[in-house]
């Protein structure tokens, strides 16, 4: 009786193996974002940290713009929280995320994003700015056109967009929130960047 055994590329783990001429098979399963970031050391996140609304209109927040030609962004999540105002503490947040958000021109600071990658320092390929904390939102001549929005209650909200929001190269998200009171919340994005397809 012969066997012949396959394993993975770290030698670590066997995925198939044949005996008596029968193929048995493992496999695990794991997110998109788990594998971008395990083995293409691609995946990152953007957070603007803890701030205070400054009023109640609608203010840009965060914008990531794609600088890799040869990469597509994919969206995996954004995760919210929100103290539901500082003073009724019940109130909702009005999210929004726009395609096409100009530079700002005032009132933001350059954002490095963090890396989920798996033992690789890998730089984010995006241009990243996120509100200052100064004046009314960052500064911008538009918003750009609306692609989704989510109103959220108080406490933490995970938004799970699985890859399918995707911005190609030369384009730029922007997040945008509203609240009907002053409040404290902290926003996170995060995603992975794949090679993009040619046909």
């Amino acid at each position: 009786m012969s066997e012949f055994r396959i394993k993975d590329g770290g030698g670590t783990g066997q995925l198939v193996r044949v005996t008596e001429n029968r193929l048995w098979a493992d496999s695990r399963v794991q997110t998109s974002m788990a594998s971008v970031s395990d083995l293409l050391g691609y995946a990152f996140s953007w957070s603007l940290g803890v701030a205070t609304l400054p009023g109640t209109s609608e203010y840009a927040m965060l914008r990531i713009e794609n600088t890799d030609p040869g990469r597509h962004l994919h969206v995996e999540r954004a995760v919210v929280s929100w103290n539901g105002g500082s003073t009724n503490y019940n109130r909702m947040l009005k999210g929004a995320l726009y395609v096409g958000m100009t530079v700002p021109s005032a009132n933001s600071e350059s954002l490095t994003a963090n890396s989920l990658n798996v033992g690789q320092s890998i730089t984010a390929p995006a241009s990243s700015q996120r509100w200052d904390e100064v004046g009314n939102g960052m500064t911008v001549s538009s918003n750009g056109v609306l692609a989704f929005k989510h109103l959220f209650g108080p406490g933490l909200t995970n938004v799970e967009f699985g890859g399918s929001l995707v911005l190609p190269f030369g384009q730029a998200y922007g997040i945008t929130f509203q609240g009907t009171e002053v409040g404290d919340f902290g926003f996170t994005l995060s995603g992975w960047f794949e090679e993009t397809h040619k046909t």
